[in-house]
């Protein structure tokens, strides 16, 4: 099976050996090399003649001094790529093989292993050569779903057969009469070309097994925007097909980049990066954030558990603007501005809030410790859990771990001795599971609370649950547990919370006696008695401690309580 090799060639001297050398490695049954040259600045030319001369195949170079300075880019090239296709035409090649002559790694076997796909056009994966991080090159042209390729998470990653996409560049293998029945127009001329192919019934297929390599232009200082078109308003897609801006890549080039900054700052100054990290050890190991309205049933009774393990407690007090209507405050600033503090642990913040997103960034940007620990004001730790969160926070101190959740978040429902918990301490958002992070690495990079309260860092990824980026920094402690109060309240209070979250989530349904028990709790889920020997021990002296309060209609077997007094 004949192929014609094709490629344009401009200002290239740099890479232009390299590449040279990958296509003579190039098995298969090349008939000829065609390059098209561009007038150049450097000794490309020269190296393409001697190229020619010195060549195990036959190098045709064609000039195009026909085509004026602003046509003779990447985005206006479609009357060369129509050049290619009259050469591939008149010279009979049953497949024509696409190379951009920056492409410094090709395999050698790559012809006949995209031949045996038998497609009618395929490319093989194109990546940046020399990234600590994979980088994929041409997340531009190769596209899928209407979405530019990621270039960290492209589609094919951990791929192992071939798949169809919307369009392809850079590197590809097509057959002859696939070639020549697609139309270049400008600009990026592969995309309509695709295009065209594709309302023909051809496909375009890439093959992850086959992997290219392009020199990384950004270390020579080149870099290409792209043009005010159509074209460029379109998101980018990850291997699994979710898909996202412009400012999400962005935002992960500059992580990727900070990184290898770090790392250069670190073999460079070691003097200073000692000092540095010297001077960042030295801050708090943990602060407890908390953000509370009407919390004072519980709320000293949880600052009791924790303030002997925490360096500092960061408390921001007020309502939010969605639940403004709620006009009725308890005693809580005045039980947290009482509290006995004597080692000066406590910040009391007062103020009126946009969102809980809100109070969840000036939480974070008045934390000066290592650690944050989120707590509500109705949220006791027993002291064997306090110690070993603190435990856990002392082992990692630097990164080691940026997420840990306790073992189980234990939910009350409506007095002390009737309890929900999950059998999946990683889930947090279930009816019953925790409502907010645990314990976050304060130094997690962009941290911020996107969602809600969910912690995500400056990409817009959740730092929690099964995020590859921080897979194995993440904990289930298994000795911690929190137990929670927040449906063992005032029974008033009770509903009001109820309603009023109803209402905010466009229930209809009102909150009533039996409001709890759906008949749609999450499988992982355990509901039952409790024992009040198992309850924190300094909950004991609470005036609701003892008392049955479960009021609770039946609506499956297994959630049966009986209803008492």
């Amino acid at each position: 099976m004949s192929v014609l090799v094709g490629t344009k060639v401009k200002d290239a001297a740099l890479w232009l050996p390299r590449f040279i050398d990958q296509v003579e490695q190039l098995q298969g049954d090349i008939s000829r090399v065609v390059a098209i040259y561009g007038e150049s600045r450097d000794s490309t030319l020269a190296l393409l003649k001697h190229w020619q001369q010195t060549s195990r195949h036959k190098v045709e170079l064609y000039g195009e001094p026909y085509l004026p300075e602003e046509e003779r880019s990447g985005a206006t090239l479609a009357r060369l790529k129509r050049d290619l296709q009259t050469l591939l035409k008149d010279g009979g090649e049953q497949y024509y093989l696409n190379l951009d002559c920056d492409l410094v790694s090709i395999p050698e076997t790559a012809i006949p292993d995209l031949m045996k796909c038998d497609k009618d056009l395929i490319a093989g994966m194109v990546w940046t050569e020399g990234r600590n991080r994979p980088t994929f090159f041409d997340t531009y042209e190769f596209r899928k779903d209407g979405c530019m390729f990621d270039p960290y998470d492209p589609p094919g990653t951990g791929a192992s057969e071939p798949f169809t996409v919307d369009s392809v560049s850079t590197f590809y293998l097509a057959k002859s009469e696939v070639e020549l029945a697609g139309v270049y127009t400008n600009p990026y001329p592969h995309i309509p070309f695709c295009k065209t192919l594709k309302d023909k019934g051809y496909q375009i297929w890439v093959d992850p097994k086959v992997n290219v390599y392009h020199v990384d232009l950004e270390k020579y200082g080149i870099l290409h925007q792209p043009l005010n078109h159509p074209y460029s308003n379109v998101g980018f897609i990850k291997s699994n097909g979710t898909k996202h801006d412009g400012n999400y890549v962005a935002a992960e080039r500059f992580d990727y980049a900070r990184m290898d900054y770090d790392k250069q700052v670190s073999a460079v100054y070691p003097t200073q990066t000692t000092r540095i990290s010297s001077w960042l050890n030295k801050r708090p190991l943990i602060t407890a954030s908390m953000k509370v309205l009407n919390e004072a049933e519980y709320l000293k009774e949880t600052l009791d558990s924790i303030y002997p393990y925490v360096d500092k407690i960061d408390v921001v007090y007020g309502p939010v603007k969605r639940a403004s209507h709620i006009t009725y405050r308890d005693n809580t600033p005045e039980i947290i501005l009482s509290y006995p503090d004597a080692e000066h642990k406590i910040t009391f913040i007062d103020g009126y809030w946009q969102s809980k997103e809100q109070i969840q960034a000036k939480l974070l940007e008045v934390c000066v410790s290592k650690w944050m620990l989120f707590l509500d004001g109705d949220e006791i730790l027993t002291e064997e859990s306090a110690k070993a969160m603190r435990k856990f926070c002392e082992v990692n101190q630097n990164g080691e771990a940026v997420y840990a959740r306790p073992k189980r978040f234990i939910n009350y429902l409506r007095d002390f001795q009737h309890i929900a918990w999950s059998l999946n301490p990683l889930s947090p958002w279930a009816e019953f599971g925790l409502p907010h992070p645990f314990l976050i690495w304060r130094d997690t990079p962009g941290l911020n609370f996107y969602v809600h309260v969910t912690p995500v860092n400056g990409l817009g990824e959740p730092v929690h649950l099964d995020n590859p980026r921080y897979k194995g920094k993440q904990r289930v402690l298994e000795d911690v547990s929190v137990h929670h109060f927040g449906n063992a309240k005032n029974p008033e209070r009770t509903l009001d919370k109820i309603a009023y979250e109803r209402r905010r989530d466009g229930n209809p349904s009102p909150a009533k006696e039996d409001w709890w028990f759906t008949g749609d709790l999450p499988a992982d889920f355990v509901v039952g008695d409790w024992n009040l020997e198992d309850v924190p021990a300094i909950m004991k002296g609470h005036p609701y401690y003892g008392k049955v309060r479960i009021r609770v209609t039946q609506t499956q077997p297994n959630y049966k309580f009986e209803v008492l007094p």
